[in-house]
């Protein structure tokens, strides 16, 4: 009875030296649990702020593309206006010439008002193929813009898809 007793007394204590390190390996998971539990939170906590971060950034982006609408409706409409002023030199020059021919003693006057009208029509041809070329700049960074916006749209739909 006394070896029962003592292989009890033994196995009791090593129950105990069990229980007290299941204890202490629950207080460390518990732990750990919380810790993950806060890092869980401060990480939702920076994705949340990194995705209205880049929802003003679209906003921004959406108005700089509406900016770069306006002036380039802003553009085409000069360049139209500089199309017509180029039709009515060249036809202020076809007119000039015609009262050239009718009009002989006047010829000298109206070959210099025709230099002038033409040369009014180069530098018109000038400004006109100028804002051409910015025209289309502006349609290619129009186009840039549109697809980096489309871009950011899907990285944005992309990330909020993992949330």
């Amino acid at each position: 009875q006394q070896q029962v007793a003592m292989k009890l007394d033994a196995a009791l204590v090593q129950i105990r030296a069990h229980r007290s390190s299941l204890h202490a390996a629950c207080l460390e998971a518990s732990q750990s649990v919380q810790a993950c539990n806060e890092d869980k939170r401060q990480a939702m906590a920076r994705l949340s702020a990194e995705v209205q971060h880049a929802q003003q950034a679209l906003e921004t982006e959406t108005a700089a593309a509406s900016a770069l609408r306006l002036e380039n409706d802003k553009l085409r409409g000069s360049q139209q206006g500089l199309e017509c002023a180029v039709a009515s030199a060249k036809e202020e020059a076809g007119q000039a010439v015609e009262q050239a021919k009718e009009k002989g003693h006047l010829l000298d006057d109206l070959r210099g008002k025709n230099k002038e009208l033409w040369r009014e029509v180069v530098s018109l041809k000038s400004a006109l193929v100028s804002l051409e070329a910015k025209n289309s700049r502006l349609a290619g960074d129009w186009d840039k813009l549109d697809e980096l916006v489309n871009s950011r749209v899907l990285d944005l739909r992309k990330e909020i898809g993992h949330l």
